[in-house]
């Protein structure tokens, strides 16, 4: 659960995300987001509804927010799931793929079980079912700048 105002700003570093983009996705105002952040060790102030937008999108984002006696985030692990064990992914969801042509590579893709392809969404590539080795369902702790090209 989002507490306090340093937990905020260390979940959007680790999300790296700008106070302008979660303002952005939630909607919610950047005065608001720096006022949240404002209140440093001390529990946020105003409106909850406002925190806990902030902590869904902060949440979807990939962080995990922690209150074990101190309030703490960290990031979510990859759920990698094996597509040679079976494991597809629901139609049209979208999912980081590992596949390989000439060196490993991941990618935001899409599965089409009529086709049995995988359609990588950066590119718009197109291939078999069998080069895609394993998955990981959202949210993610990738952002677009560790996705190999």
């Amino acid at each position: 659960m989002l507490t306090t105002g340093n937990q905020l700003r260390a979940a959007r570093a680790l999300a790296d995300l700008e106070q302008r983009d979660v303002a952005q996705i939630t909607g919610i105002s950047v005065n608001t987001i720096r006022n949240m952040e404002a209140s440093g060790s001390k529990p946020i102030s105003g409106r909850s509804e406002n925190v806990l937008n902030v902590q869904r999108a902060l949440e979807e984002a990939g962080v995990d927010f922690l209150n074990h006696g101190a309030p703490g985030v960290r990031m979510r692990q990859v759920q990698w799931r094996r597509t040679t064990e079976g494991q597809l992914p629901p139609i049209g969801t979208e999912v980081l793929a590992n596949y390989m042509i000439g060196k490993v590579q991941t990618h935001r893709a899409t599965f089409d079980r009529a086709d049995r392809t995988w359609t990588f969404l950066r590119t718009g590539m197109v291939v078999p079912e069998n080069q895609v080795y394993q998955w990981a369902p959202a949210p993610w702790n990738y952002r677009d700048s560790d996705w190999l090209e």
